[in-house]
C-alpha cells in the first residue's frame, strides 16, 4: 500500500478535491455494497491509519481475477475491471457510494488508488482465516459521511438508499442510468457541501482536543500507530516527544540512521490530522530555501516561498500542517536559518512573521507564488501574521556520536527541544522481527548479525532491520534471502565508518556465509582490501 503520508497529491487530484461541485458533476459513480462488519472496519481505518481515507476491495477468485484485465462478462470481475480501466485512464473522477447491507448508503469517496496484493492479508476476515479473499483493492478519499457514522450508530441516508436500491447488490456496481445519475448529483452535492463545512469545524475541535489530552493518552495513540508500521518506540522517548509537542517549541530528533525519526514525525502528523510538509536539507541551502526569495522561473524572476513559509501557509489554509526538515545538519545553519532564529526567538506567544518579510513579498507585485499571495491577504486584514499556536516544526539529525550536536550552533539548540531517538530494547527488536518473518531461526540470524555489527562499532537502526526482514520474508526465509537483503539494505549503510570497524564488518559477513554481501562490500569499500594487503 502507498501510505498517504509518503505520497503527494497530483495537481489533478488537488483540483478534484478543491472543487467538489465540479468533481461531482463530471464523475463516474459506483456503489460498493458489503456487510456491516466489513464497512465498520473500513470506516475505522480512516480514523486509525489514514485520516479521511478508506479502503474497499473485490472478492475475486483466480479465474475472476483474469476479468480485471480481460473484462469478461458475469460475476464481480467486470465491474472491478471497469473501475480499474476508468481509474487508470485518469479522465474523470470515480466516486464510490458506501452501501451497508440492510442499512443503506452511509458515505462517499473519490478513488485515489488501486492495487493488487497477492501476498498480504489485509482485511480482518482474511487475517482470521489466513486466506486471501480480496486481492483487488481501491483506496478512497472520503468526501461525505452520514452523521450516524460519527455517532457510532449506523443509519443509512433514506433518499440516497432508495435512489440506489437497484445497485445495492453484493460487491461493486457501476451506475449507468442517466436519470439516476442526474438525481444522485443533486443529492450528493448537498450532502458533501454540508459535510465539508461541518468537517472544518470538527477538525479544529479534534486538534485542540489532542493537545489538551493527558500526555499518556496522546503517547498511547502515537505508540499504537507506530506499531502498525513495525516500530516500537521507548516509552521515555514518547513521553518526551508529547511533552515537547504540547510546549510548542521546534523539536530536533537525534539518532542513528534508521531509528525511525522521520517515521515518528509522519505518525505525529497523522495523529493530529495534519498535512506533512517535508524537505531534506542540503549543503547548498540558503535563506531562499527556508524563508523564501527570488528564483528564476523560465525567463523571469519570481518570489518563491521557502519551506517554512510554505508550511505555515499550508497550516493556515488546510487547518493543520507540520514542517519536517530531514537531516538539518546537512545545511549551513548560519547561512540558511538566520531568519528562522529571529521568528522563533523569545516566547511562543510572541512568534510572528517579520513585517519586513511581508513588505518584501508585497514589493514583488504579481510575481509571487500562491503562498505569498495568501499570506499577503491575511496580513492586510489582520495587520500581522502570528505563528499559529498549534503549528509545529520537527527536524531530524542523523548522528552516530551525540557530540556532533554542538556543530549545529547554540542559536539553533536554544530554539529546539532535542530528543534522542534510539533503537528499542533487544527483546522488542526480536518481537518486531518475529512479527514479520515469523520463524525463530531467521529472527535469531537477523538479530545476531545486528548484535555483532553493533559490537564492531555500528548500531543499525531498526528501520533497516525491518526492511531486511521484509525482503527475507518475500524471498523465502532462507540464508540466500538474508544475504540478498543484507547486500541491498545494510552494506550501503557502512559508508564513512572507520577502517577498523569496516574490517570487522567484512570479517563478520564472511563468517556468516553472506557471500554476495561480502563481494558487494569489497566493491563499495576497496580501502579495506588495500589496508589488508598493506599489512600482509
Amino acid at each position: 500500500m502507498v501510505h498517504i503520508a509518503s505520497s503527494k497529491p497530483s495537481k489533478k487530484l488537488e483540483e478534484w478535491l478543491n472543487d467538489l461541485k465540479s468533481t461531482i458533476n463530471q464523475a463516474e459513480f459506483w456503489v460498493s455494497a458489503g456487510s456491516k462488519e466489513h464497512w465498520e472496519w473500513s470506516l475505522e481505518y480512516s480514523k486509525k491509519f489514514e485520516v479521511d481515507y478508506t479502503y474497499w476491495g473485490s472478492r475475486l477468485d483466480a479465474n475472476e481475477l483474469k476479468g480485471i484485465f480481460a473484462a469478461t462478462r458475469g460475476g464481480v470481475a467486470p465491474s472491478s475491471a471497469k473501475l480499474f480501466e476508468e481509474f487508470i485512464s485518469g479522465n474523470k473522477p470515480n466516486i464510490v457510494l458506501f452501501f451497508i447491507t440492510q442499512i443503506g448508503i452511509v458515505g462517499a469517496g473519490i478513488v485515489t488508488q488501486t492495487e493488487f496484493d497477492f501476498l498480504n492479508l489485509f482485511w480482518p476476515s482474511e487475517k482470521q482465516s489466513g486466506r486471501l479473499e480480496f486481492p483487488f483493492r481501491f483506496k478512497m478519499k472520503i468526501i461525505w459521511l452520514h452523521d450516524s457514522v460519527h455517532k457510532g450508530t449506523l443509519i443509512g441516508d433514506d433518499q440516497l438508499s432508495d435512489l440506489l436500491k437497484n445497485y445495492a447488490r453484493s460487491g461493486l456496481q457501476h451506475i449507468v442510468d442517466s436519470e439516476v445519475i442526474g438525481k444522485l448529483r443533486v443529492l450528493l452535492l448537498d450532502r458533501v457541501q454540508n459535510y465539508q463545512k461541518n468537517r472544518e469545524v470538527t477538525q479544529k475541535e479534534e486538534l485542540s482536543l489532542v493537545y489538551k489530552l493527558p500526555i499518556h493518552q496522546v503517547k498511547e495513540i502515537i505508540k499504537e500507530n507506530a506499531k502498525r508500521q513495525y516500530f516500537n518506540f521507548k516509552d521515555t522517548l514518547l513521553d518526551d516527544l508529547v511533552a515537547a509537542l504540547k510546549l510548542g517549541k521546534p523539536i530536533l530528533l537525534v539518532g542513528p540512521p534508521g531509528t525511525g525519526k522521520t517515521t515518528l514525525a509522519q505518525i505525529v502528523a497523522e495523529v493530529l490530522g495534519y498535512k506533512l510538509v517535508s524537505k531534506t536539507a542540503s549543503s547548498d541551502w540558503s535563506r531562499i530555501d527556508v524563508i523564501g526569495g527570488p528564483v528564476l522561473i523560465g525567463q523571469e524572476v519570481y518570489w518563491k516561498s521557502g519551506v517554512l513559509i510554505e508550511a505555515i501557509c499550508e497550516h493556515m489554509r488546510s487547518g493543520g500542517a507540520i514542517l519536517l526538515i530531514d537531516e538539518i545538519n546537512r545545511a549551513n545553519i548560519e547561512r540558511a536559518f538566520g531568519e528562522f532564529f529571529t521568528i522563533f526567538g523569545g516566547k511562543p506567544e510572541d512568534w510572528k512573521l517579520p513585517p519586513s518579510l511581508l513588505q518584501e513579498i508585497e514589493s514583488w507585485g504579481d510575481k509571487i507564488d500562491d503562498c505569498g499571495k495568501y499570506l499577503l491577504k491575511v496580513w492586510r486584514v489582520q495587520g500581522n501574521i502570528k505563528i499559529p499556536s498549534d503549528f509545529r516544526v520537527i527536524a531530524t539529525m542523523n548522528v552516530y556520536d551525540r557530540r556532533y550536536l554542538f556543530s549545529l550552533g547554540h542559536a539553533l539548540l536554544r530554539r529546539f527541544i532535542v530528543i534522542n531517538v534510539g533503537n528499542p530494547q533487544d527483546e522488542d527488536i526480536k518481537n518486531v522481527l518475529k512479527g514479520i518473518v515469523q520463524e525463530d531461526n531467521m529472527v535469531n540470524n537477523i538479530f545476531d548479525l545486528y548484535d555483532q555489527i553493533k559490537k564492531a562499532g555500528l548500531e543499525i537502526g531498526i528501520g533497516f532491520l525491518i526492511d531486511v526482514a521484509k525482503i527475507v520474508k518475500a524471498l523465502g526465509n532462507n540464508t540466500n534471502a538474508l544475504d540478498k537483503a543484507v547486500k541491498m539494505i545494510l552494506v550501503p549503510q557502512f559508508e564513512g565508518l572507520p577502517l577498523t570497524t569496516l574490517k570487522e564488518v567484512k570479517k563478520l559477513l564472511k563468517e556468516k556465509g553472506l557471500n554476495e554481501s561480502a563481494e558487494f562490500f569489497n566493491q563499495l569499500y576497496p580501502e579495506v582490501a588495500e589496508l589488508e594487503s598493506t599489512k600482509q
